[in-house]
């Protein structure tokens, strides 16, 4: 029975019943990678063409993940950096800072070594500042204690404040890295809410104030020109995006506070001399003294007599230069009976002009440091019967209300006060987060605005 099977076999497949010959004629029509087996019996295919050997791959059990070596647990965080030599526990640090030994076991946490506390900076690592936790723990408080301090709370007790304000000092304090926003608000420090000059001022920062959502607070000082020690508790308890101090100016312990919590402070029209570095708006106000006193020179007057601002205050020390400057430029000698010394008042005006005007050679001209005192000036003029600009010519400075409206309109030299104004606020947000300023210090250009007040000396 097998061999009948065989038989049928070989005669439904002819290729296979000579096995010794070639069947390359029977497999001709047939492609090899189609051939499909038999139905019945042992498959037969024809063997396809050798394939060359694909190479090996292997594929890899995890992802490549791109980060940084971890660091040894036990690495020093504050000093120099790894390619330096170690330098001692004692004295200062190259690259680093010199700390104590309770303050640089506190950086040695993980959780502040592993975190952003720490900038790049040359060769080494450098301390940045620290959070209400981190200066809880140096100054042996709570973080609540803390806080209380930052935020100008009455509530505790003064040589626990000392000591944390002390710590606060030495490392400052980081605020929370966010923009500023409608709850924080900017402070505006003057030395006097009176007359035009804050409103022009006002005028700036409020322009910047809305562009950034932000809420403007006044604080006056009463016409002094240094705050009491209660404002910085008050202006930390309101928590402001920066503060802007015009024509007034901080202690170096109050600005310290300020700056060691993180709020930024801008001089505008600053009263004293102001370190390098430190952010000041003003204006260039030799160059303005300078101008209107050379305006006079050019009319023909030689007796020109000048009422200075208040004494020791940048602005009107840099006046009184300017004026000085020109009459020596002009061969004229200063006359110390025409520097009259003023406080930026109406009243100061007045006073002296009466004064001017009793003198053997009274002046053809008067230089008013600021517009107050020129109205000053009108008024005594008016009373001595004496007549603007034929036997008096008069100048101020700031060009504000109403000197275009006086009788006759007031010649003066206009200070850009809005504009500084708003360089300051937007010099104080820029600081606020966190931005570098491209110049620190800023003086804008006066520009002396010819009216109806002056006019050649009389014959």
């Amino acid at each position: 029975m097998v061999f009948r099977r065989r038989e049928r076999h070989q005669q439904r497949h002819p290729a296979v019943a000579h096995p010794e010959k070639p069947y390359a004629a029977a497999a001709a029509s047939v492609t090899p990678t189609t051939t499909r087996p038999a139905t019945h019996g042992t498959p037969f295919r024809s063997q396809p063409p050798p394939r060359a050997s694909a190479p090996t791959r292997t594929r890899p059990t995890t992802r490549p993940v791109n980060r940084p070596p971890l660091q040894p647990r036990n690495k020093l965080v504050c000093g120099p950096s790894p390619a330096s030599p170690p330098a001692p526990r004692a004295g200062p640090r190259a690259g680093g800072w010199a700390l104590d030994r309770s303050v640089d076991r506190a950086y040695r946490a993980p959780e502040i070594r592993n975190s952003d506390r720490y900038l790049e900076r040359g060769s080494g690592l450098v301390r940045s500042r620290l959070t209400v936790a981190q200066l809880a723990d140096l100054a042996g408080v709570s973080p609540a204690t803390v806080s209380k301090v930052i935020n100008g709370r009455l509530d505790v007790g003064p040589q626990t404040r000392a000591r944390v304000e002390e710590v606060i000092a030495r490392h400052g304090y980081r605020r929370r890295a966010a923009a500023a926003g409608p709850t924080m608000p900017l402070e505006v420090l003057f030395h006097e809410l009176a007359g035009p000059y804050p409103v022009e001022m006002l005028n700036g920062v409020q322009r910047v104030a809305r562009r950034h959502r932000l809420a403007v607070v006044l604080s006056e000082l009463q016409g002094g020109h240094v705050p009491a020690d209660g404002w910085v508790e008050d202006a930390l308890a309101r928590r402001p995006t920066g503060v802007i101090a015009v024509f007034s100016g901080l202690t170096g312990e109050q600005a310290t506070r300020l700056r060691a919590r993180g709020i930024p402070l801008v001089a505008v029209d600053p009263v004293g001399e102001c370190a390098p570095g430190e952010p000041v708006v003003g204006a260039d106000n030799r160059s303005g003294g300078l101008e209107a006193t050379r305006h006079l020179l050019a009319l023909g007057h030689r007796r020109i007599a000048v009422i200075t601002g208040t004494p020791g205050t940048q602005s009107s020390r840099a006046r009184v230069a300017g004026y000085l400057e020109a009459l020596a430029g002009a061969g004229v000698a200063a006359d110390p009976r025409l520097i009259r010394v003023g406080h930026f008042q109406v009243e100061d005006g007045a006073r002296h002009t009466r004064e001017l005007l009793r003198l053997p050679e009274p002046p053809t001209a008067v230089f008013a440091c600021n517009d107050g005192e020129a109205l000053g000036v009108y008024l005594a003029a008016a009373e001595a019967g004496v007549r603007v600009p034929e036997e008096l010519s008069v100048v101020g400075f700031d060009d504000v209300f109403p000197s275009q409206w006086t009788v006759p309109p007031l010649t003066t030299v206009r200070q850009p006060l809005a504009e500084m104004a708003a360089t300051a606020a937007s010099m104080v947000v820029a600081l606020a987060r966190g931005q570098e300023l491209e110049r620190s210090q800023v003086a804008l250009a006066t520009r002396l605005v010819v009216r109806a007040s002056t006019a050649p000396p009389p014959r």
